[in-house]
């Protein structure tokens, strides 16, 4: 028997909040986490056979068009999402952290026209969603695996290799 959507979406939040719980990260942000935290949190994700294939990102370099570029992102990761699982038929539902409702209305207009099929696009704090959590965490880990720490490159770069991690290319 397989599991509704629900059903996948709860069963992955419960693995994520146990990934922080036993990595020590808790539901604390990124930046205010520990190095061995952090490192911990992203070696457990490689347990995770949910996140297989299912997690999108695009880096962009000089721009400051934060609302068009979440938009182009959003649409990219999507469409790479149902293109690799074959998926001809569906509705997103878009949850972005902080999204007050003017620019979410302006979000959803922005997706439908350029083709995403849209349910809803809701803001929400991360604070109480364990996915917007793994969405900071690996922003931040991406980030300082580039930026700043290259220790964190051992621990993101076999996120990519496993293709749990998968860079869109703007």
């Amino acid at each position: 028997m397989s599991l509704s959507f629900k059903e996948e979406k709860d069963q992955l939040e419960k693995s994520l909040e146990g990934i922080e719980a036993a990595s020590g990260k808790g539901k604390r942000k990124w930046i205010r986490s520990r190095n061995k935290e952090k490192f911990e949190y992203l070696s457990l994700l490689r347990g995770v056979q949910q996140l297989s294939q299912s997690v999108f990102y695009s880096e962009y370099h000089n721009s400051t068009d934060y609302e068009q570029l979440t938009v182009k992102t959003i649409g990219s990761c999507i469409d790479e999402y149902i293109k690799i699982h074959g998926i001809l038929d569906y509705r997103a539902t878009i949850v972005i952290d902080g999204l007050n409702q003017k620019t979410g209305e302006r979000t959803a207009r922005s997706l439908r026209k350029a083709g995403i099929h849209i349910r809803k696009v809701r803001g929400e704090k991360d604070d109480n969603n364990a996915l917007l959590r793994l969405s900071d965490a690996l922003a931040g880990g991406i980030r300082e695996a580039k930026e700043i720490n290259s220790v964190a490159k051992k621990y993101v770069s076999p996120l990519s290799k496993e293709g749990i991690l998968i860079e869109i290319k703007p």
